[in-house]
């Protein structure tokens, strides 16, 4: 578009301007009567004009939406022909492709509307040309040579007219690129720190209250680990509140959907929570410099997202240049109890993981991504159900491994950290000096676990559960 089409701009901007001007001084009637079959030809192409820009907005949107689909299903395969879904796979292919196929026809109609117009434009000039210029010729008002001159200049015209039908259909499709590729560079973060932030200090657990705090997703914020109901939106938290002292453990407990991960997102700022509701060290939360505050925590997914290298370079982050930054990642990969496995791996730590870590099973995944939070120093720790994965023997000793993460010895910054722990398994919580209870976005209880195992509610109900008893109690 910058370039030929750029070019072609040009050209027929000098085109009709140099040889109007010419011709308006032999003659400014018969220029009239020249010019007014172009302008009136343009005139006719300008609703397919506004039409390309819409329509190829939505072939854009086609494309991705069906490139999309390739990917995931690609991506999914294992899943699809497990469950003999290649069938479905390749209706909702065939609808999506449909629906691209026929807006690329519709555009092609109006392309072959728009391209010959405009020469057939320069056409009825030379014919509305010699109609009148004859005459005027016969009359004596300009000689032959005027008129000779007047089909010279309306040729030179006809040439740029001819590119003219190209150039429309290659700029809107240009501008509709264009369009879109602004949306995501001159989008304007959410950032409601402004432009001077609090800069927090590496090497201070953060101590955490929360006040009044009431959430829901928009539309727009579903991912990979979010399902969002359609019809009127639900508070994913509901007024909750409660303080978490500097260095201390804290659990959190709660049913699927209680809201636990939403609220590690919002203390991690992944989302930004209302004003006045998150206090870390008595600032709002809202006005702590981001990137610094990130750089205080760890944060480990429930979900763990693994990139197409090998696992040294999952843990570290970056390229393995030293032997005491080996010795480091390894150190995590222990810790995360993964070293045993990556014996068996044909290349062990080295070993290239492929695309999201297809190349290991969940509870290594979830392994790689615990060593990768272990491996960062941090002051305060977020471990989102990250031994849900796992077999009971790992289980306990990542529960140990977890323990001691929220002290000065297993933390990598050497102090004590404050550390906020989700996950459904008791045993991983029993250790926490508080634990918090979330049951539909709301906070129901909040104690120790001695507290909590001696107080019905949903956490002594899940603890009799994982004994193996019956709670005939309700």
């Amino acid at each position: 578009m910058i370039g030929f089409g750029g070019l072609q701009v040009i050209n027929v901007t000098l085109a009709v301007i140099l040889a109007g001007s010419a011709m308006w001084s032999i003659s400014p009637q018969l220029t009239w009567y020249t010019l007014l079959p172009i302008f009136f030809t343009l005139a006719i192409v300008q609703p397919g004009i506004r039409k390309f820009y819409s329509l190829f907005k939505t072939i854009q949107r086609q494309l991705a939406d069906l490139s999309d689909h390739i990917f995931s299903t690609l991506r999914g395969i294992q899943t699809v022909q497990g469950f003999n879904a290649q069938e479905a796979m390749m209706i909702r292919f065939n609808n999506k492709n449909d629906s691209y196929y026929g807006s690329q026809i519709t555009a092609a109609k109006i392309r072959a509307f728009i391209i010959p117009l405009l020469p057939m434009g320069g056409g009825l000039a030379i014919f509305g040309l010699l109609l009148k210029g004859g005459g005027m010729v016969q009359a004596g008002v300009i000689s032959i040579g005027d008129l000779v001159a007047f089909i010279t200049y309306v040729g030179l015209l006809v040439v740029p007219l001819r590119s003219l039908g190209w150039l429309v259909s290659i700029m809107q499709r240009g501008y509709v690129s264009l369009t879109r590729l602004n949306e995501i560079m001159y989008s304007t973060p959410d950032r409601p720190e402004g432009d001077d932030p609090i800069k927090t200090h590496k090497g201070t657990p953060p101590s955490i209250e929360v006040e009044n705090l009431s959430f829901s997703y928009e539309s727009d914020d579903v991912d990979e680990n979010l399902s969002l109901e359609s019809g009127p939106r639900r508070l994913a938290l509901d007024d909750i509140s409660f303080s978490i002292e500097s260095g201390s453990v804290a659990g959190l407990f709660g049913r699927t959907g209680a809201g636990k991960t939403t609220l590690l997102r919002l203390l991690s700022r992944l989302w930004n929570p209302p004003s006045g509701t998150v206090f870390v060290n008595g600032d709002d939360i809202t006005n702590l410099d981001l990137y610094k505050w990130r750089e205080q925590l760890s944060y480990v997914r429930q979900r763990p997202y693994l990139f197409s290298r090998s696992i040294a370079e999952n843990i570290s982050m970056a390229p393995i240049l030293d032997s005491e930054e080996a010795d480091l990642v390894e150190g995590a990969a222990r810790r995360a109890s993964l070293w045993s496995d990556l014996c068996a791996l044909p290349e062990g730590i080295e070993t290239t993981v492929g695309e999201r870590g297809i190349m290991l099973s969940g509870g290594q995944r979830q392994r790689v991504s615990l060593a990768r939070g272990l491996h960062r120093s941090y002051d305060l720790l977020l471990l989102d159900d990250v031994i849900s994965a796992v077999d009971h023997e790992t289980e306990r000793r990542l529960i140990e491994t977890i323990r001691a993460a929220g002290t000065s010895e297993g933390s990598s910054s050497r102090t004590q950290p404050t550390t906020i722990i989700v996950s459904h398994r008791i045993s991983a919580l029993a250790h926490a000096d508080k634990i918090l209870v979330l049951d539909n976005g709301r906070l129901v209880a909040v104690g120790d676990h001695e507290t909590l195992a001696n107080t019905p509610g949903p956490y002594r109900e899940a603890l009799l559960h994982q004994k193996g008893e019956v709670d005939n109690e309700e």
